[in-house]
């Protein structure tokens, strides 16, 4: 469990939060309720899954969960 919270506090720092809401907050200012049409509009029109939205922080994840998952194989590798 312990690379687990790494993922949790490196996804944390880097990202400013590790929910969505609050990732919104940081990003765009304000929370957009997807579940909303008229609000997931509004999200896609600002750029909420170009290439500095959604996409940008699903990659802060998938490189950080990678790192760690390297770093593990290492120390594995290790006699």
């Amino acid at each position: 469990m312990e690379e687990a919270g790494l993922v949790y506090d490196r996804f944390n720092e880097e990202a400013g939060h590790t929910l969505c809401a609050e990732i919104h907050k940081k990003r765009f200012g304000r929370v957009y309720r997807l579940v909303n049409p008229e609000e997931r509009t509004a999200f896609h029109e600002m750029g909420g899954h170009s290439r500095t939205g959604c996409p940008e922080v699903c990659g802060i994840a998938a490189r950080i969960a990678a790192e760690i998952l390297l770093d593990i194989k290492e120390r594995e590798a290790k006699p």
